[in-house]
């Protein structure tokens, strides 16, 4: 049994527009997540927190 696919299923509901919309705002939010991923390593190590000047 093939289950749907749930992205075609919710992109047929959402003009053009508002499919642009929501990706950007996804892609957006991944950057800010990997940004805010890779500050918290950099400062969680204090070997790396000397190597920045922190």
């Amino acid at each position: 049994m093939a289950l749907p696919n749930l992205r075609r299923i919710f992109s047929s509901s959402r003009t053009d527009d508002q499919e642009r919309a929501v990706s950007r705002r996804a892609f957006f939010r991944f950057c800010t997540f990997l940004t805010s991923f890779v500050l918290i390593a950099l400062l969680s190590s204090p070997k790396r927190r000397r190597s920045i000047g922190f």
